[in-house]
């Protein structure tokens, strides 16, 4: 597990990874929420000269996103506990 402060080597291994924008916004969501802080990731697209599509999180949104229309908006969730995973998210272990 890494501490709410890691961040940048969280953002640091997906530059490096070279992510796509929204491959990037669904990282950075699950380990937020993983730390307690749900975010969403906007989708966006402008459409001026040519179709671009675009995702960032609801956090990033101002001059740079501003051009973009947005279309959906993904919530935070948790993933679905698996009951044969021991310590999975939503079992308890031992019940």
């Amino acid at each position: 597990d890494l501490p709410a402060g890691a961040s940048r080597g969280v953002l640091g291994v997906l530059r490096r990874a070279e992510a796509t924008c929204l491959e990037r916004c669904l990282v950075l969501q699950a380990w937020l929420l993983a730390c307690g802080e749900p975010y969403e990731v906007v989708v966006g697209v402008d459409v001026d000269d040519r179709v671009e599509a675009h995702a960032w999180m609801a956090f990033e949104s101002g001059r740079s996103t501003a051009r973009f229309t947005e279309l959906a908006r993904l919530p935070a969730q948790r993933p679905p506990s698996d009951p044969s995973r021991p310590g999975s998210v939503g079992n308890s272990v031992g019940t």
